[in-house]
């Protein structure tokens, strides 16, 4: 099957999932819709290099009209440089002539809209489904509001949606009343090449006191308030609960109890040395800097809970604010969540708790590869190819 994959290359979801694709034997394209993206994680896979980047030596205007959409673009995450359309049009047009697709495969939320709705446009009579990651990005309502417009315009048009929860599927459903098009809840998965190999010894048993790991970005910055969870470890350190970190140029209050880790390079974290590692914490923690629920987090599962995954270890969370990751851990029985620091403290010195915690997911770990699911995923593309 040829495949077109549209979206974002700077993940390490696209890499997985084109990697897994072309495993199977499909006949992969990939479409880059963002400018700038990490050119060394492609390199890595050398049987790969039909890529192209559609935004390529694309210089944007200064007029007052482009600096106005350039600013809700960087709002919203949503939109691209009208100016810049016809150009864009041209080279997506091009990619339609010089190859021939039987399904268009988009990730990962709301940044591939304008791309989508540019093919719509253009009737190409091929496919589109769309995989749901992360919806809606935003999580300030009036940035929903106008989130939730755009992809309003694309919504029933698109041929197949994967929605990666049950949350997610229900939001969308509630928001855009799905009737057209074929719509599936399938979970993403990391291929097993992310997964441990082998168990480090528990750092607990040496000292009898829990020791976790945040797997999160550490460029911590008010630019980016929802990553800069600063504040969060250092609550958790005052419980004399050890958090380990990757390195960061930040500034942090000093604590004994908070750890740094030289940062693991895209290739030791695709290739299960970073899962590896991880498998001597008591568990993993997903933290966000967010102190209500939103859509966003009740829908999504973030990149850090999949990755968390892959070392067989528990995984943690406070209560309420990512209901889909909670639905997940407390289904397979893999970790918990909790109402505050104290609760989490005395859950991690339940040591019978935890150890039946880690058993479980060191069992179920080989359930959640990209591999063992690979076959609900290839159905569901089929019977969407079938709509030609």
């Amino acid at each position: 099957m040829n495949l077109l994959y549209m979206g974002s290359l700077v993940s390490f979801h696209a890499q997985n999932t084109i990697k897994a694709f072309s495993r199977s034997g499909y006949m992969v394209t990939a479409l880059n819709i963002n400018k700038e993206y990490f050119v060394e994680r492609i390199d890595e896979l050398p049987f790969f290099g039909n890529i192209t980047n559609l935004y390529e030596g694309i210089e944007f205007n200064n007029n007052i009209k482009d600096k106005a959409i350039k600013s809700v673009r960087r709002t919203l995450n949503i939109t691209r440089l009208s100016s810049t359309n016809r150009e864009i049009r041209k080279r997506i047009s091009k990619i339609f002539r010089d190859n021939w697709f039987d399904v268009i495969y988009c990730v990962w939320g709301s940044g591939v809209v304008p791309e989508i709705e540019m093919i719509q446009e253009e009737n190409f009579k091929i496919p589109i489904i769309h995989e749901l990651l992360t919806y809606p990005y935003n999580t300030a309502w009036w940035k929903v509001v106008w989130e939730n417009y755009f992809y309003g315009r694309v919504v029933k048009n698109i041929n197949g949606r994967i929605h990666c929860s049950h949350n997610m599927y229900k939001y969308m459903d509630n928001h855009f009343d799905l009737k057209g098009g074929k719509d599936v809840v399938l979970m993403t998965y990391f291929s097993k090449d992310y997964f441990w190999s082998k168990r480090l010894p528990l750092l607990s048993d040496t000292d009898r006191e829990p020791h976790i790991i945040f797997i999160g970005r550490t460029d911590f910055s008010r630019n980016r308030p929802l990553d800069d969870v600063r504040n969060q470890i250092f609550e958790i350190s005052k419980e004399k609960i050890h958090i380990h970190l990757a390195e960061t140029n930040a500034n942090m209050k000093h604590s004994n109890y908070i750890h740094t880790f030289p940062r693991f390079e895209s290739k030791k974290m695709i290739d299960g040395s970073l899962a590896n590692f991880m498998t001597q914490f008591d568990a993993c923690i997903v933290l966000y800097n967010i102190n209500r629920e939103c859509d966003r987090f009740r829908n999504s599962l973030p990149s850090r809970f999949l990755f968390a995954l892959t070392a067989g270890i528990p995984i943690i969370m406070r209560e309420v604010y990512f209901k889909s990751c909670e639905e997940i851990i407390n289904r397979y029985k893999i970790g918990f969540s909790y109402k505050n620091i104290y609760e989490l403290r005395a859950m991690l010195a339940n040591k019978k708790l935890m150890d039946k915690y880690r058993q479980n997911a060191i069992v179920l770990a080989p359930n959640f590869t990209f591999e063992k699911n690979f076959h609900k995923l290839e159905k569901f593309i089929h019977e969407v190819a079938k709509q030609k």
